[in-house]
């Protein structure tokens, strides 16, 4: 980890403070500096680089940048929007610095996420906006950066520069190192940070060392339009090391704890991301899993992390569950956190758990690291049973695991924890919900807890009973995507849609249904992995 920034210089640097001609005579004196001098390794390079302000490429107007900030409703609860937060209970030397960074044409929408900061933001909570530059190829945007951030209210943004490419790990690795504020907070570049939006963050962080701190996101579709998404959300992981969203059981509360975070924006101390050893920044580029790797750390090495009601920003496909992408970070998380649960991660992931002879040797590596440099971490075990309570883990018979869903996007539900009736509804493929998971073993059966899935005949249906060894109306067993009982091979699960009479509102249950005799989507099941 002995990393040092000796050989890190800043490419670009607006202060409207510095003299003019002192920028001039910088640019003139340099003309061209040839990336030669390594950042992190022999591999990383930065420089300083003179861009021409000629020829600056626009993709988004001020006038579109500002619609789109309007737009922005203010979702936080009502008693949030009075909240007075009172900063001089901070340390004296305690300090603020904003990270974020990008590559090629996405500082393009790295632009609405600056604009909102500094909008919204105070100017006098922050010290610094550092950008890092992670190894943009092209003259033409690296033109615009400098062109653009000439602009007198961007006065407090620095902006570094990667040679090589390595991805948001990397980044937020290096620029952990280069700010100087002892309160970091990161936000990514598909972020629009809200009204009010850090100083929760920063009152949170003040007060708990061990804290990250992490804002309520809101939903940005297509052509940014905004989407208010459902209170106290809060995230977290599946088998599948997907992270998503689920209902926090915490009520009305201030801050509510979250088993892990999708990292779109979050508030930290430098000092306790230091101790327990930053960003893996090892983890391979736009293969995904630092954020949950991170998470998994802080919670099992003596920190916390908890969402700040108060704190809104909204995020460009939020509701999209996070993946890992990366067979290469997939094992590392893996190996790294998952002790005897590893098999699990492996089979719901889809991936292979060989390791090459060298990544056998990283992980090793970081494994002697994290035990050299931090103490007491806790085991997975601990960490099921104190933070993720919510999830459990399959059974040593699993064959498929998660929600049960047809064609439809409708997954089968189980409608209240003490019953045996079931219905479908929206898979939600975003959202975590306990009613919604099942297991199918070996042995064919279908079972939530003790409580299996059991034909019970082509009027009844289908509910949940006690599993029984034996009983051929809860063995199932599935061809061409269709679900059948042992015990009648011609019926086969179907999704049924009535129209309640009444009120004219239209409800979905699992039945039995002869098969190829309803339509074909209604009778096609898969598992949809959690």
């Amino acid at each position: 980890m002995g990393v040092s920034l000796r050989r890190l210089r800043i490419y670009y640097l607006n202060n409207v403070q510095k003299s003019r001609l002192m920028l001039f005579c910088l640019a003139a004196g340099i003309a061209y500096f040839v990336f030669g001098s390594s950042l992190f390794s022999q591999k990383r390079a930065t420089g300083i680089v003179r861009y021409k302000a000629e020829n600056a490429v626009h993709r988004m107007t001020e006038e579109e940048i500002k619609q789109t900030l309007d737009s922005l409703q203010d979702t936080r609860p009502v008693a949030c929007r009075d909240q007075a937060y009172d900063f001089t209970r901070m340390e004296v030397d305690e300090s603020v610095s904003i990270l974020t960074e990008f590559n090629g044409d996405s500082f393009y929408n790295l632009k609405l996420t600056l604009n909102s900061i500094v909008e919204h933001t105070p100017f006098d909570l922050y010290d610094e906006i550092i950008i890092l530059d992670d190894g943009t190829e092209s003259l033409e945007v690296r033109q615009h950066v400098a062109t653009y951030l000439r602009n007198p209210k961007f006065s407090k943004v620095k902006v570094y520069r990667s040679e090589v490419a390595e991805g948001e790990a990397a980044s937020r690795f290096k620029t952990t190192l280069l700010a100087k504020g002892t309160i970091l907070v990161f936000v990514g570049g598909d972020s629009v940070v809200n009204h009010g939006w850090i100083q929760p963050l920063i009152a949170k962080v003040s007060d708990n060392e061990k804290l990250i701190a992490v804002p309520h996101a809101d939903n940005l579709l297509s052509e940014n339009r905004f989407y208010r998404t459902d209170e106290l959300l809060v995230n977290v992981m599946t088998w599948s090391l997907s992270t998503v969203y689920a209902n926090s059981r915490e009520k009305q509360t201030e801050m509510l704890s979250s088993s892990v975070m999708r990292g779109d924006a979050f508030a930290v101390k430098k000092s306790f991301l230091t101790s327990i050893g930053n960003f893996d920044e090892h983890m391979k580029r736009n293969g995904g899993g630092h954020n949950l790797e991170l998470s998994l750390r802080a919670w099992m090495c003596g920190g916390a992390i908890q969402v700040a009601t108060c704190s809104r920003i909204a995020v460009h496909s939020s509701l999209r569950p996070q993946q890992v992408t990366s067979p290469f970070n997939f094992r590392r998380i893996a190996e790294l956190w998952f002790d005897e649960y590893r098999d699990i991660v492996y089979q719901q992931g889809a991936v292979s758990s060989q390791t090459s002879e060298d990544e056998s040797r990283a992980i090793e590596l970081r494994r002697g690291y994290l035990h050299k440099h931090i103490a007491d971490c806790k085991d997975f075990d601990w960490y099921l049973s104190n933070v993720a309570s919510d999830i459990f883990s399959p059974s040593s018979d699993m064959k498929k695991f998660g929600k049960l869903g047809a064609k439809t996007n409708y997954c089968l539900r189980q409608t209240s924890h003490d019953t045996s009736e079931l219905e479908m509804t929206l898979c939600r493929q975003h959202m975590f919900e306990r009613s919604m998971i099942f297991e199918w073993n070996h042995q064919g059966w279908i079972f939530k807890g003790d409580q299996c899935l059991t034909a019970l005949g082509a009027d009844e249906g289908v509910a949940l009973q006690p599993c029984q060894d034996g009983n051929q109306h809860q063995i199932w067993r599935q061809e061409d995507s269709k679900l059948s009982p042992m015990t009648s091979a011609h019926e086969c699960l179907t999704q049924v849609t009535e129209r309640d009479e009444t009120n004219l509102d239209l409800s979905h249950h699992p039945k039995l249904r002869p098969c190829g005799k309803a339509e074909p989507r209604m009778q096609m099941w898969e598992f949809i992995n959690y």
